[in-house]
């Protein structure tokens, strides 16, 4: 009961500070379910199997479900995720934008 819920909120908290300090946007109050702006469409899309492939789960919420150019991950957060899986997705989304911008870079 009460001890998950408070588990599930440090969880919470830890990842949106963890993806604002690393430079996302982060959308929303804290719950459960954390939205990231992401933008653009196509690059949504590469940034969303480049996670994937990196080992992340992540769900893509595109156009007409959200704003054109708003698409976003949404992120599940739950009590049992320990600090080392949190501190690990967000070194792979950290590593997806490097990987995803660098790869725009060069075309």
């Amino acid at each position: 009961g009460a001890t998950r819920r408070e588990r599930l909120m440090r969880n919470v908290e830890r990842l949106r500070t963890s993806l604002h300090e690393q430079g996302f946007e982060v959308l929303g109050g804290p719950s459960a379910i954390v939205p990231v702006v992401l933008g653009d469409g196509p690059l949504s899309r590469l940034m969303t199997r480049t996670a994937l492939d990196l080992g992340a789960i992540v769900n893509l919420v595109e156009h007409p479900a959200v704003a054109r150019n708003g698409a976003r991950w949404r992120l599940q957060v739950m009590a049992d995720h320990q600090e080392k899986d949190i501190d690990e997705f967000v070194g792979i989304a950290v590593d997806t934008r490097t990987r995803v911008l660098m790869r725009e870079a060069v075309f």
